[in-house]
C-alpha cells in the first residue's frame, strides 16, 4: 500500500503523498488506518468516530483541534495570528498517510510522525495583535475569503487555491505538531517548509496482542498508587486485573485511589482489541505506604515541641528539622534544643517501619517572634498612654503583657505592634511579652518602667513650621523640638489639641480656630505630665488677598479647535479663582499662587484674545492678547518605499507602503486605479494591490482626505508567473506487458499536470488518471506488434515528454 523508503525530499506546499487504499473494518466498526509492520504505531478510528494514535485518544467530541499562534516581527511594529484547524469526523477526509521522520522549522524534529493529507478541514483565522498596539481584528484567510470555512469545499464554493494540506501527528505522543498549507500566512515563511525522512511501508490489518507487558509503580502514597506500562504493538485497550478487580484503560497508566496504608497488593495487565487478548505481564507486587504522620505544636518563649499522633505499623520515626534529619526512636514527640527568637524554623516528620515508610509529613514553617524594644519604654504608672513595640514576626491577633497584666495590641505590621499601656499599682520595671495567635512568645525582660511624673527627660520646642495662620485654624502645622513621646498633646493658647508623634524631634498638630487676630502660646505635654511652652509661638491672622497677577502663558497658543490644557503663570491666585478666554470663562485648576491650570475652550476662529483670571475675593488680573488661536493644518503625505515593491499582475496581495503624513481615511491609487488602504500609522499604509492588465511599472499615489497627494514615479512593478515546466518521464513500472494490454502502469517522473494525456507508440490512451506531479496511473492499451515502443506524455499546456523505448508489449 506504501511506497518503498525515500530519500529526503524536501517539500514546499505541494508534497507527494502515496495514496492510502481501503482500510480494514473490524467487527466492532473498529477501522485501523495505519499500522506498522510490527504493529509498534497504529492509527484507528473506533465505531463512533473518535481517533487514537497507540490507544492514546486524540480526537474530542469526534474532532482532531490543534490551535498555533503565528508571529512576525519588523523595526517598528510586529503582526501576530491566531490559527484553528478542526479535522471532523464525517465531514473531513484522510486522502492518504505515511509515517516518516518529520522536520520543520516550526516542530522540529519528529522522529516518529503520521503524515495525514486531510481535505475539508475547518480552518478559521483571527488576528490577535497588529502593529505597535493597534487592535486589528480579522477573520480572513490569506486569499480573502472569510473563516471559519471549511477548505477545499465549503458546501457551495469550492477552493482550488486551497490547495493540499496535511496534518502532522506525533506517532509518540498523539498531539498534533503542524499544520503544513497554501492557508498559512504568507509571511510566515519558515511555516510552509518541511521535510519527509525515510518513509515506511505499512498496512491496514489489526492482529491479536502478541507482547507481554511490562508493568512498573510509578508513584506510591499510602493511599494511591500509580501504575504505568509501555506500549504494545496492536493494543487498543488494556485491561487491569488488580486484586479482585478488573478495570479497563485505553492509556498507559492507572491511578488506584481509595487504598488502606501499609496494604500489599498485586496487579497484572494485557493489551486487548476486538480481535482478542494478548499475553498478561508479570505479577506486579507493591505494597501502599505508611500512613502520613499527623503534626502538630507548641511553644514557649525559649522552647518548641512537636507532636503527632501513633502511625499503625511504625517502628520508629525521624525528624527533618531544618534540614537536618534526626532519628527520634519509636515516640510521637520531639523537643529540639536551642531555640532562639527572631529566627525561622522549618519541620516535617515520617515513619518508618522493617519493609516501609511515609511520605514526610507537609512542611510546617514557624516564624518565633522577638521585641527589640518599645517607643517610649517608660511612662506614668498611670497607664492609658499609647506606645509602640518593635521587632520581627508579629501576626495580627497577638496579645501583650505588661507584668501580670495582658492587654490587646492593634497589628501595624510584621515589625510593629500599638498597644495602651495598662496602669501599674507601683514604679519600676516590668517584663513585657508578646503571644502570637499560635503560643509563640517573645519577651523582653525590663522592658518598660513605670514612673512617677518627672522621670524622663523633659520636653523641649524649638519652633512651628509655619509659625501663622488663619483665625479659621484647621491648618496643620509641625512643632520642632526634643523629647517628644508618643502620646504627648499640645495646646494652642487656652485650647489643647491631640498631636501625631512623627519622632522624638517632631510632632503634627491640626491648629484649632481663634476669636480674633492675635500670638498666642505653645505648650506641649508629654504624657509624664513634663511641659515645654514657647511664647507667643503661634500667630493667628485675619484672612487678607493681595491682587493676582498674569505674567504668561504656557503655551500661549493652539488650535480653535480648544480642549488643550495650559497653564497660567502669575501670583496670588487663589484656590477657586477662574480663568477667561475672551469672552469665554472657564474653571481653573489651582496648583499654587504662582500657577494655574485651565483646558482652553474652542473658538469660532484664529485670533489673539485677552486672558483674565478672577480670584473668589473678585480681584482681577488681565493679560491682553495673551492667548493666540490659530487654525490646523496637516503637512503633506510623502511616499519613501513599498514592501515588497513587486508582485504578480493577478495582485491580491498585501504590500506596506512607507512615508509619512499619513492620515486615517487615506486611499492608493496604482496606475489609474484607486484601492482603500489600512491606517497603520503616520509612516505606514497597508493595502492589497489590484490586478493589472499587463505587466509593467506603474505610479502609486497616496491621497490624505484634506485632498493632498504624494506620488511615488514607478513605485511599484507587476510581473508574469514564471512558465510551467516541461514534463520529465523518469520511468515506467512495470515497464513491459502483455500485447492485449488491459493492466495498469505508473508513470513517473516531474511536472505533470491534471488533464495530461498519454501515448504509447501511435496509440492514445483512453484514460490518464493524474496521482501527483511526479505521478500518474494509466491502463495500458492494445498494441499493434509485440517489441518496444516510445512513451509520450502531453500536457494540458501542449508541452510534451517522451521516454524512447519505455514500454516493451510482449
Amino acid at each position: 500500500m506504501f511506497g518503498k523508503k525515500i530519500s529526503v525530499f524536501l517539500f514546499f506546499f505541494v508534497t507527494v503523498f502515496l495514496f492510502l487504499g481501503q482500510s480494514q473494518v473490524n467487527a466492532a466498526g473498529e477501522q485501523v488506518i495505519y499500522s506498522s509492520t510490527n504493529g509498534d504505531q497504529i492509527l484507528m478510528r473506533d465505531s463512533v468516530g473518535e481517533y487514537f494514535v497507540n490507544g492514546i485518544k486524540i480526537s474530542n467530541n469526534k474532532q482532531i483541534t490543534w490551535n498555533r499562534l503565528l508571529e512576525n516581527t519588523w523595526v517598528g511594529g510586529s503582526f501576530t495570528r491566531e490559527q484553528n484547524v478542526q479535522f471532523i469526523d464525517g465531514i473531513s477526509e484522510i486522502k492518504s498517510v505515511q509515517f516518516a521522520s518529520f522536520k520543520s522549522n516550526y516542530a522540529q524534529d519528529v522522529p516518529h510522525a503520521f503524515v495525514l493529507k486531510v481535505g475539508h478541514i475547518l480552518m478559521s483565522c483571527r488576528e490577535a495583535q497588529f502593529s505597535a498596539g493597534e487592535w486589528n481584528i480579522s477573520f480572513k484567510d490569506v486569499f480573502g475569503n472569510y473563516t471559519p470555512r471549511y477548505t477545499d469545499y465549503d458546501g457551495s464554493t469550492t477552493f482550488p487555491s486551497d490547495g493540499d494540506s496535511y496534518l502532522i501527528i506525533n506517532a509518540d505522543t498523539g498531539k498534533v505538531v503542524d499544520f503544513v498549507s497554501n492557508l498559512n500566512p504568507y509571511y510566515y515563511g519558515k511555516a510552509e517548509k518541511f521535510e519527509i525522512i525515510n518513509a515506511t511501508e505499512g498496512s491496514n490489518s489489526l492482529e491479536i496482542p502478541s507482547v507481554q507487558p511490562q508493568l512498573r509503580l510509578s508513584e506510591i502514597q499510602d493511599n494511591k498508587a500509580k501504575i504505568s506500562w509501555n506500549s504494545v504493538p496492536y493494543g487498543l485497550e488494556y485491561e487491569v486485573e488488580f486484586n479482585s478487580d478488573t478495570i479497563f484503560s485505553n492509556s498507559n497508566s492507572i491511578e488506584l485511589k481509595n487504598m488502606p496504608p501499609n496494604t500489599e497488593y498485586q496487579a497484572r495487565i494485557r493489551a486487548k482489541n476486538d480481535l482478542g487478548s494478548g499475553p498478561w505481564s508479570q505479577y506486579l507486587i507493591f505494597r501502599t505506604k505508611l500512613q502520613t504522620p499527623e503534626v502538630t505544636y507548641s511553644t514557649t518563649s525559649s522552647t518548641l515541641q512537636l507532636n503527632w499522633l501513633p502511625v499503625e505499623g511504625a517502628e520508629s520515626y525521624e525528624v527533618d528539622f531544618n534540614g537536618l534529619i534526626v532519628q527520634v526512636g519509636n515516640v510521637t514527640e520531639f523537643v529540639p534544643a536551642g531555640i532562639e527568637s527572631n529566627k525561622e524554623y522549618t519541620f516535617a516528620v515520617r515513619a518508618l517501619s522493617s519493609n516501609n515508610e511515609s511520605l514526610w509529613s507537609p512542611p510546617v514553617k514557624i516564624l518565633t517572634p522577638f521585641i527589640s524594644g518599645l517607643s517610649p519604654n517608660y511612662g506614668l504608672v498611670a497607664g492609658n498612654n499609647l506606645i509602640d513595640i518593635n521587632g520581627s514576626n508579629f501576626v495580627s491577633g497577638a496579645k501583650a503583657q505588661f507584668g501580670t497584666t495582658e492587654v490587646a495590641t492593634t497589628f501595624v505590621s510584621s515589625t510593629k505592634l500599638r498597644v495602651w499601656v495598662p496602669a501599674a499599682s507601683s514604679e519600676g520595671s516590668v517584663n513585657v511579652k508578646i503571644t502570637n495567635p499560635d503560643g509563640q512568645v517573645a519577651v523582653l525582660s525590663n522592658g518598660y518602667t513605670y514612673t512617677q511624673q518627672g522621670a524622663g527627660p523633659a520636653p523641649t520646642i524649638s519652633g512651628l513650621s509655619p509659625n501663622y495662620g488663619l483665625v479659621a485654624g484647621n491648618n496643620v502645622i509641625e512643632i520642632n523640638g526634643s523629647n517628644f513621646v508618643n502620646g504627648a498633646k499640645a495646646q494652642f493658647g487656652t485650647t489643647e489639641v491631640p498631636a501625631t508623634f512623627v519622632s522624638s524631634t517632631l510632632l503634627r498638630a491640626k491648629v484649632p480656630a481663634a476669636s480674633s487676630a492675635r500670638s498666642v502660646d505653645i505648650k506641649v505635654t508629654n504624657p509624664d505630665g513634663q511641659v515645654a511652652v514657647l511664647s507667643n509661638g503661634y500667630k493667628y491672622v485675619e484672612q487678607v488677598f493681595p491682587a493676582p497677577t498674569i505674567s504668561g502663558m504656557s503655551p500661549s497658543s493652539g488650535l480653535v479647535t480648544g480642549n488643550n490644557v495650559i497653564e497660567i503663570n502669575g501670583s496670588n491666585f487663589v484656590s477657586g479663582a477662574t480663568a477667561q478666554f475672551g469672552t469665554t470663562e472657564v474653571p481653573a485648576t489651582f496648583v499654587r499662587s504662582t500657577l494655574l491650570r485651565a483646558k482652553v475652550p474652542a473658538a469660532s476662529s484664529a485670533g489673539s484674545v485677552d486672558i483674565k483670571v478672577t480670584n473668589p475675593d473678585g480681584q482681577v488680573a488681565v493679560l491682553s492678547n495673551g492667548y493666540k488661536y490659530v487654525e490646523q493644518v496637516f503637512p503633506a503625505p510623502t511616499i519613501s518605499s513599498l514592501s515588497p515593491s513587486s508582485g504578480l499582475v493577478t495582485g491580491n496581495n498585501l504590500i506596506d507602503i512607507n512615508g509619512s503624513n499619513f492620515v486615517s481615511g487615506a486611499t492608493a491609487q496604482f496606475g489609474t486605479t484607486e484601492v482603500p488602504a489600512t491606517f497603520v500609522r503616520s509612516t505606514l499604509l497597508r493595502v492589497k494591490v489590484p490586478a493589472a492588465s499587463s505587466a509593467g511599472s506603474v505610479d502609486i499615489k497616496v491621497t490624505n482626505p484634506d485632498g493632498q497627494v504624494a506620488v511615488l514615479l514607478d513605485g511599484y512593478t507587476y510581473t508574469l508567473p514564471a512558465p510551467a515546466p516541461a514534463p520529465v518521464i523518469t520511468s515506467i513500472s512495470p515497464n513491459s506487458g502483455v500485447l492485449t494490454g488491459g493492466n495498469v502502469v505508473v508513470i513517473n517522473g516531474a511536472n505533470f499536470l491534471n488533464g495530461v494525456n498519454a501515448q504509447f507508440g501511435n496509440v492514445q490512451v483512453a484514460a490518464t488518471t493524474f496521482v501527483s506531479s511526479n505521478q500518474l496511473r494509466v491502463k495500458v492499451p492494445a498494441g499493434i506488434s509485440s517489441g518496444m515502443v516510445d512513451i509520450t506524455i502531453i500536457n494540458p499546456d501542449g508541452k510534451s515528454a517522451q521516454l524512447i523505448g519505455g514500454y516493451t508489449y510482449n
